[in-house]
């Protein structure tokens, strides 16, 4: 049987059991908090910049920075949505608004690993992608040219 909408009423029908069930997950206290500080300035860059708040940086991405808190710049490539240009754009603005968020607090970062290349006593697992990526080469703080060698020297030996 189809549910329908109950006559006069504004809301949808939700099925019984679901009324008072939250729209998506309840944050804890610091990631809402930082969250908020995060949305606000997206939303004051965005008015400098004259672009649409999203353009910044996503809302799934300020949603991962606010789990993850990376305190420095190269870290933020870290977070799923973050480019290597809204890095060098937004980036520092943003690392730096996480850092006195977590300073201020006590808190400390949620990365799982610091930001080390391999072969420096850690292992490395990359969330975005492999060595030959370009935010996979930028997390080793290479710049556009060498990443440009990188690949063609990866290229020519296959």
């Amino acid at each position: 049987a189809m549910l329908q909408r109950r006559a006069g009423s504004k809301v949808p029908f939700r099925p019984p059991g679901h009324e008072n069930k939250p729209k998506g997950k309840v944050l804890p206290e610091p990631q809402r908090l930082l969250l908020a500080e995060l949305l606000a300035l997206r939303t004051r860059l965005a008015k400098e910049n004259a672009i649409a708040p999203y353009m910044v940086f996503s809302k799934s991405a300020l949603d991962g920075m606010a789990a993850l808190r990376p305190t420095r710049r190269d870290s933020l490539l870290e977070v799923e949505g973050v480019s290597l240009q809204k890095l060098q754009v937004y980036g520092q603005a943003f690392a730096d608004t996480i850092a006195s968020f977590a300073q201020e607090r006590k808190l400390t970062t949620n990365l799982s690993q610091p930001d080390k290349p391999p072969g420096q006593g850690q292992p490395w697992v990359s969330r975005i992608g492999s060595s030959s990526s370009p935010q996979g080469l930028a997390r080793f703080a290479y710049n556009k040219d060498e990443i440009l060698t990188r690949r063609s020297r990866k290229e020519s030996r296959q």
